[in-house]
């Protein structure tokens, strides 16, 4: 299982999401992302909600949505909080250069804007869902085009 960013790799077919070719991907959200890794890196979906400022009913769902979308099991949860399974840890990996790529992206936009001084106009910024593709390869090169 790999984490691919997707822009316009995925056409609806039938009641599920299709790649040209008829393989199957999974369409994800990037805050899925953010709280799962929070919650691993937390230890605990209490102290991820804490450090989130969410409920922790509200990241348990959008973990637990995300586990349903991949179609396993990333986190065991326990009394003393929670623990990566297998495929867990390699989702963690690459959701957190995601991450970190996103942030790095982030980064160079404000040091442009502190750069200019001042900016004029409209600055937009358009992000894709993540496919996540069974059986593709992978290549974790953030793209910045600025």
């Amino acid at each position: 299982m790999i984490i691919k960013k997707a822009i316009l790799c995925c056409r609806m077919s039938g009641h599920g999401m299709k790649r040209p070719g008829g393989r199957e991907c999974f369409m994800i959200r990037f805050i899925q992302l953010v709280y799962f890794v929070e919650t691993v890196d937390r230890g605990s979906f209490s102290a991820a909600a804490r450090s989130l400022y969410v409920s922790q009913s509200a990241l348990s769902q959008s973990v637990a949505g995300l586990e349903e979308e991949l179609g396993a099991e990333l986190i065991r949860r326990n009394k003393s909080g929670v623990r990566m399974t297998y495929i867990g840890h390699r989702v963690y990996e690459e959701a957190r250069k995601l991450i970190d790529g996103y942030r790095g992206f982030e980064s160079d936009v404000r040091a442009l804007l502190a750069e200019r001084g001042s900016v004029s106009g409209r600055v937009q910024a358009h992000t894709s869902e993540l496919a996540i593709t069974r059986g593709s390869s992978f290549s974790t090169s953030p793209r910045r085009t600025v």
